[in-house]
């Protein structure tokens, strides 16, 4: 037997500290993780073009909505959403070909989200925002376009949009 390999010692400092990362680490995610569950369950994501028609250079206004479809009020985070802009890659578009348009914003580190950060929503309640692409995504040729917001259950607990298609001339 190799005598450098060992059994792991669970009575030494090292190892309970490790383990005791690790058990605390599982407590903190698992709530998230089902409230992320509950709330892409209850909250309805939605992304709304304007138009499905839009010269090309002119602004391509969306509508980013979330419903709240649940009997009690529910909470979300704003982060990576258009509720509180663009501070990070929050949006799938693609060309008529699949491939990606870039996404040319800010890309912003934050910090743990304060209440302020919240957005409450009572039963049945909905907020929206507009927004115009052409902020983070450009767009420089003509076609056919797809753009469809991609939750996150870590940071915003939402569900994906439906695809939204339209055609810039």
């Amino acid at each position: 037997m190799n005598s450098s390999l060992r059994e792991p010692d669970f009575r030494s400092g090292a190892t309970k500290t490790i383990l005791l990362g690790m058990i605390t680490f599982l407590i903190s995610v698992l709530p998230m993780e089902m409230n992320a569950q509950k709330n892409t369950k209850h909250l309805a994501v939605s992304l709304v073009s304007e138009s499905s028609d839009f010269e090309l250079g002119s602004a391509v206004v969306l509508t980013f909505s979330v419903k709240n479809n649940h009997k009690k009020a529910v909470s979300f985070c704003e982060y990576m959403t258009p509720f509180e802009g663009f501070n990070g890659p929050i949006l799938k578009v693609l060309d008529q070909e699949g491939k990606p348009v870039q996404y040319v914003g800010v890309m912003r580190k934050r910090s743990e989200p304060g209440p302020d950060n919240y957005i409450h929503l009572e039963s049945g309640e909905s907020e929206s925002v507009q927004f115009d692409l052409l902020v983070a995504y450009p767009i420089k040729a003509v076609g056919n376009y797809t753009v469809q917001f991609i939750g996150n259950k870590y940071m915003n607990a939402l569900g994906n949009s439906e695809v939204v298609e339209f055609r810039v001339r």
